[in-house]
């Protein structure tokens, strides 16, 4: 009786570790991955629709300061924002802060303006230059804002691979123990084809359970929840085949490792 309670608890905590261990490596291979982000990133043309959204700003505040639109004219292409978006996540990714180049921008627009007031010869007055500088501040803080929300973090795998580490470690210590109670190799591979089974179902429940609710989800604006969306429901794709295979695997194993007590029920019905 001891005994069997004592396998129990340690294959429950053995399923929650290896729960843990799956969840912790396929957040790993997903969000805790740049290229990831960066793959995902072009699939929702969240480049595009990133440099759509600056230059509607640009024209906006233009509008607002009376100057022509044609003055925005290729004042930044959609190569720069893509470059300046992955040198941002670069810097998230590997704990640094990002420096968004704007003196390009600025310096063009500065001499666009003066060029137009030169064709219509005009010398601007202090409350002009005054203006224009506001002018010419506020469309480089726009472009900045507009590169990732302006937003400065970073992102660590430092205590995804503590924790990965943990359960491997518990994994083991805990497997040494089931072998040294039981002695016996067939009733751990049944233990391990049950732990697989369990985490199996959960990891393929997530399906059923978050698929429709993570649908509208909606943060920060429409292109951010969009590629959040289609992360997250990729995830959940990846949860529901791992969790598939590993249901699999475990009925494969728990079949295996009860080939022994099958085959002394067989015997004793014949006898």
């Amino acid at each position: 009786m001891i005994k069997k309670g004592i396998n129990f608890v340690l294959n429950l905590v053995m399923s929650v570790l290896v729960l843990g261990l799956i969840c912790v490596l396929l957040i790993s291979s997903t969000a805790f991955r740049k290229e990831y982000i960066k793959e995902k990133m072009r699939e929702n043309h969240f480049y595009d629709r990133t440099y759509s959204d600056i230059k509607e700003d640009f024209e906006n505040y233009t509008m607002q300061s009376g100057l022509e639109l044609e003055i925005l004219d290729g004042l930044f292409t959609k190569e720069k924002v893509e470059k300046d978006i992955n040198s941002k996540i670069d810097a998230i990714y590997g704990g640094k802060k990002a420096k968004i180049e704007t003196d390009s921008i600025k310096s063009e627009l500065d001499s666009r303006i003066n060029l137009a007031l030169e064709e219509k010869n005009r010398v601007p007055s202090e409350d002009e230059k005054k203006s224009i500088q506001k002018y010419e501040e506020v469309i480089v803080d726009c472009y900045q804002s507009g590169i990732l929300y302006g937003r400065d973090f970073s992102i660590s795998s430092k205590y995804l691979g503590l924790a990965k580490n943990i359960c491997i470690t518990a994994i083991i210590v805990i497997s040494i123990l089931l072998l040294i109670i039981n002695r016996s190799i067939l009733k751990y591979i049944s233990f391990i084809g049950i732990n697989l089974l369990f985490s199996g179902i959960l990891c393929a429940s997530i399906k059923f359970l978050l698929e429709k609710r993570v649908q509208h989800i909606l943060i920060l604006d429409a292109k951010f929840s969009n590629l959040l969306v289609n992360c997250l429901n990729d995830c959940i794709e990846k949860f529901y085949h791992f969790g598939i295979i590993a249901a699999i695997l475990g009925v494969i194993l728990i079949v295996l490792g009860s080939l022994e007590k099958i085959k002394k029920t067989i015997e004793n019905e014949i006898n």
